[in-house]
């Protein structure tokens, strides 16, 4: 038991180390695209740093993974105690990022329009996503481009609690049909979008995605194995929506005889599900064979796992702030990180523990709306 015990929180801790490493890794992609190291470093030094939308389908994988774990660490859930815990994750930080990107922006002196007002107000709601994908009609908020992926994250959250109670219900429960059940609602939604592109469509369809996460933390939680049978499921399911993503990516392609920017839409879309499904052969594996090398290479970023969060959001607003004085741009460059770095730490070490003990006080005094949740 002890062994059993020792082993689940070393993989706990390889699992927050690439979750460190991956938001490093998204701040160094964005440090070199958006400045002028995007010419002047060499392209084979670049090409490494070039998988940022990768590193968010991480992301995407590990919250669905993560939430379950938190929740069959229980056997009863409640909805309120729910939306607290994530309402008061994710927003703090985020409405100081939002604070960041304005203060920035004066300090540039850079002028405001209505439209910065409106993506404003859509970003407070958590309907920002890229500008190219159609139906997208909030913008991030001051060109903070990693915000688009915290509204889907944030949608997945609240269609967490609703699904799990049906799924119950219909004796549907995570691990085997329930992906399948995800699956259905994604394709359909995917398939609507492209009539009738709109950005919660989009979000429904990625469902499936984050939905292998929380299949992977049933699975890891009750012991199941990673072997081929059970697996099956979420090969399938991302191989599906592989072929639905494919369709307007062929359109495209035909159209215009070539893929002009990887990282657009159509092609985007069907590369994020390409990579999810490697993601799931590189956990299958990981399971069959152990490959040790991954914990030498990914431990050291443990410590920057507790202010990933933080780093994800602060990093694009630093990133365009205007340094004056300073003409050498690794110099500008190393104080951006720096303050990053320092930013993230406050912001998750000193504001994230005052909310919190704000936010346990209000759940505790708050009427309990309980749902059982089958573990």
């Amino acid at each position: 038991m002890l062994n059993t015990t020792r082993q689940t929180t070393e993989k706990l801790e390889l699992l927050e180390a690439i979750r460190g490493f991956a938001a490093l890794y998204v701040v160094i992609h964005h440090f070199i695209g958006f400045t002028t190291l995007k010419q002047t470093l060499h392209p084979l030094l670049r090409l490494p740093f070039r998988f940022g939308q990768e590193a968010v389908i991480v992301f995407f994988l590990m919250s669905g993974f993560v939430i379950c774990i938190a929740t069959y660490k229980t056997s009863q859930h409640n909805v309120r105690t729910f939306f607290y815990k994530r309402f008061f994750r994710i927003y703090p930080i985020f409405l100081a990022t939002l604070g960041l990107s304005v203060l920035v922006a004066l300090c540039n002196g850079e002028s405001f329009s209505s439209k910065d007002t409106s993506n404003f107000l859509g970003n407070l709601l958590m309907l920002q996503d890229m500008p190219d994908k159609p139906g997208a009609f909030i913008h991030p908020f001051l060109k903070n481009h990693a915000l688009w992926s915290l509204s889907y994250e944030w949608w997945f959250y609240m269609l967490f609690i609703p699904l799990s109670v049906l799924l119950n219900r219909i004796k549907y429960y995570y691990a085997g049909p329930s992906i399948y059940s995800v699956l259905t609602l994604s394709c359909v939604a995917y398939l609507f979008y492209l009539l009738l592109p709109n950005h919660l469509l989009l979000v429904l369809a990625y469902l499936v995605m984050w939905w292998v996460g929380v299949v992977c933390g049933e699975m890891y939680f009750k012991q199941i194995s990673f072997d081929w049978k059970n697996m099956l499921p979420l090969y399938v399911s991302l191989f599906v929506m592989l072929c639905l993503t494919a369709i307007p990516t062929i359109t495209n392609y035909r159209a215009t005889q070539s893929v002009s920017n990887l990282t657009e839409y159509p092609f985007i879309v069907f590369r994020h599900f390409s990579f999810a499904f490697l993601c799931v052969g590189g956990i299958h594996l990981y399971h069959i064979y152990k490959f040790g090398l991954l914990k030498t290479i990914f431990i050291p970023f443990a410590k920057l796992s507790s202010i990933s969060y933080a780093l994800y959001c602060v990093h694009f607003p630093v990133l365009w702030l205007h340094i004056p004085f300073i003409n050498n741009i690794y110099l500008a460059l190393s104080i951006k990180i720096i303050l990053v770095v320092v930013l993230a730490y406050l912001l998750e070490k000193k504001l994230q523990p005052v909310v919190n003990k704000f936010s346990s006080t209000l759940r505790t005094s708050a009427t309990e709306i309980p749902v059982a949740v089958n573990a």
